[in-house]
């Protein structure tokens, strides 16, 4: 029904007959009920439906979408990991190889080098040492990105003390002193990561001090829920 001011309106309806008594019509009693905001409900449920379900079948396209292409990242991820593997065998071999022959040079020809001199084969032997760090480095890195963690209790004084080995032969050559100001420290967390953190962070702050007396102090600080680490 249209009202006077143009505006639709929907009316449900209820109609009788009227009889007299020879059973003749004589007239009709309605009731009406104004539906118009049951019918605008109705309209915006349908819209809602409707849109829903094109949601729905995107969501379904990206699900789709997202499987494949996770399947492909695993794939490329694991050939990502057997490039890193052969790449760092490949690298390994000839710097053994160069290794082993720096020792033989060194060993035949040492009555002829003099004292002086001597300290080239360890110039060689430690870049060896270092570009070997590097390449385990490399691989350990790539281990590192697709690992899931794995926590543990770890005592943060022993992996410093197995960095502090691990970077030797460059704390030699840069006559750093190290000093490790710290209580006992007992974490639980990722040993690979945690040692790696830790490795990156030591050879960095020797390999770029250019102090002319090189010290590097490692601290700790407990703050409410938080291991603070100073290098």
């Amino acid at each position: 029904q249209t009202s006077k001011e143009g505006e639709i309106r929907w009316l449900r309806t209820n109609k009788v007959p009227l009889f007299d008594d020879d059973d003749k019509v004589i007239g009709i009693l309605g009731t009406y009920e104004d539906i118009t905001e049951v019918k605008a409900l109705e309209h915006k449920l349908r819209i809602q439906r409707d849109e829903l379900r094109i949601a729905n079948e995107q969501l379904i396209k990206a699900n789709n979408a997202l499987r494949r292409s996770n399947k492909e990242l695993e794939v490329a991820n694991d050939e990502l990991k057997r490039f890193y593997h052969a790449l760092s065998h490949d690298l390994q071999e000839p710097l053994r190889m160069v290794g082993s022959y720096t020792s033989l040079i060194q060993y035949k020809y040492k009555a002829k080098v003099a004292k002086e001199d001597k300290i080239y084969f360890d110039y060689v032997r430690a870049g060896m040492q270092r570009i070997s760090e590097m390449i385990k480095g490399l691989a350990t890195n790539n281990e590192l990105t697709y690992e899931a963690v794995q926590l543990e209790p770890v005592n943060i004084n022993k992996i410093i003390q197995e960095q502090q080995e691990e970077l030797n032969v460059l704390i030699h050559e840069k006559n750093v002193k190290i000093y490790v100001d710290m209580p006992e420290v007992n974490m639980y967390c990722d040993r690979k990561q945690v040692a790696m953190l830790f490795h990156h962070l030591m050879h960095n702050g020797i390999q770029y001090n250019e102090s002319e007396n090189p010290e590097l102090t490692i601290s700790y600080r407990k703050s409410s829920n938080k291991h603070q680490f100073r290098i």
